[in-house]
């Protein structure tokens, strides 16, 4: 059986080397257009000319979904626009005005959107969404957000309500474009509740449900996919992440009430590592080991400093990952390395300022090699969603679903994958060590 899960892995990322190429004239732009066979999470990037379009983790992207999402919004219209309104306009909601906040500047970078509402439990922030979005309503309780009039909702309300509340507006008939983490709670019992219940009502839905895992769309990290399909690496064999950031001075609001972060287990935040991971090894993990530290840099703050986990996916790759968010430690860094049969690929730990490196059997020694979070041809103003240019192209791809032009880049299984393994790790944790198994909640297979 062990074989046969890493043959059926291995040709998935061999899948990716099956590309078709072809002249397109989108909206007037002569482009060409790159499609790949290959199951993952989508994200555009244009170089010289060329756009590329992975397809997303739900199936292949339809060709008739390339839009130039590269020239600025006011010479962007979808397909067939004649001039005016789009007759493809969304309304949308963003519930949440922290987080929330970034995600709708980018939403209303875009010609189909109207923001239209916004729900949060701080007046000034409604007043300030009226003002500068031009919404309609502001609400303080969320249930009467969702039965305003809208088409799509942004959920970046605190995690504990990310299930809850994208489940409401999933039953409203609402698309959903849901903030990290997708769930959370205090154990794994609690998460794992929140979880079949997202699920079944994205089963039980006519609209889209899209994760919104920002690390997917970062420049460097399809480059790296390319790498590892078109084989440079060989198969691959250990891949290690991490991500460290001193969140301590946001883990105490004004008052000295503590935030959720305070209390929040590290490896609840795995996804900015394992949605990166999980694009090149192509697979699920199916068991974690996890560790946390003991001693504390401030012992008034409840939850564990770091937290260290062992991963191992259905092919084998084994996965290390270290998650700190109490660290006697300036700025905030992710570090990735991947190890194949035929060489490896590496980051340094500078923050924005990281460089990447290569080495493979007929260059053994590293040499550096293009590394950039941004897409190169991003428009003015795609870096307003906080980190990059990542998250314009996240709503991008939400958009693309809504209009029904392919499935969600990131749905809420892709979703799950990123994030149980987390949960799972940090119940080994409190079990000692012990190893224990990764759910799998798509129909058929059982948890």
């Amino acid at each position: 059986m062990r074989a046969h899960v890493r043959e059926r892995a291995r040709d998935r990322r061999h899948n990716a080397d099956r590309v078709a190429r072809g002249d397109r004239d989108y909206e007037g732009v002569q482009v060409r257009v790159v499609r790949h066979a290959r199951v993952g999470v989508s994200a555009w990037v244009a170089c010289a000319g060329e756009v590329y379009c992975p397809p997303s983790r739900g199936g292949n992207r339809a060709e008739a979904a390339c839009l130039d999402y590269d020239t600025p919004r006011r010479d962007r219209r979808p397909a067939g626009h004649s001039g005016g309104e789009s007759s493809m306009g969304y309304r949308v909601g963003v519930a949440g005005l922290r987080r929330g906040w970034a995600l709708a500047s980018v939403a209303s970078m875009f010609d189909e959107v109207e923001l239209v509402a916004a729900c949060d439990l701080e007046p000034v922030l409604l007043d300030r969404a009226r003002a500068e979005f031009g919404v309609e309503a502001g609400y303080e309780e969320y249930e009467a957000f969702a039965a305003h009039d809208m088409d799509a909702v942004i959920v970046a309300t605190p995690p504990h309500l990310h299930a809850e509340h994208s489940v409401a507006a999933l039953e409203a008939g609402q698309h959903v474009l849901c903030e990290v983490p997708m769930i959370y709670g205090d154990a794994a019992d609690d998460v794992m509740g929140q979880a079949r219940s997202l699920v079944s009502a994205v089963e039980a839905a006519d609209t889209v449900f899209m994760f919104a895992e920002n690390s997917n769309y970062w420049w460097w990290v399809g480059d790296w996919r390319e790498r590892v399909a078109r084989g440079e690496l060989g198969d691959l064999t250990y891949v290690e992440a991490e991500y460290v950031h001193d969140c301590r001075s946001i883990m105490r609001y004004e008052d000295g009430r503590l935030t959720w972060r305070a209390s929040m287990a590290p490896q609840y935040y795995c996804t900015h590592s394992l949605g990166p991971v999980l694009e090149w090894t192509g697979d699920r993990i199916v068991s974690a080991i996890g560790a946390q530290t003991t001693r504390t840099c401030d012992p008034e703050l409840p939850g564990a400093d770091m937290e260290v986990a062992l991963f191992t996916t259905e092919s084998g790759v084994l996965i290390k990952l270290l998650c700190g968010f109490q660290v006697a430690r300036s700025g905030a860094h992710h570090y990735f390395s991947a190890f194949g049969t035929q060489g490896c690929l590496e980051t340094s730990r500078e923050g924005p300022r990281a460089r990447g490196q290569a080495g493979t059997e007929d260059a053994p020694q590293f040499r550096e090699i293009p590394f950039a979070h941004d897409h190169p041809n991003a428009p003015p103003g795609a870096e307003v969603g906080g980190h990059g240019t990542a998250e314009y192209y996240m709503v991008a791809d939400f958009l693309r679903a809504v209009r029904g032009d392919g499935p969600p880049a990131i749905d809420v299984y892709a979703g799950l994958d990123m994030t149980l393994p987390g949960v799972f790790a940090h119940e080994s944790a409190m079990r000692g060590g012990e190893r224990v198994w990764v759910p799998d909640l798509r129909a058929g297979v059982g948890a």
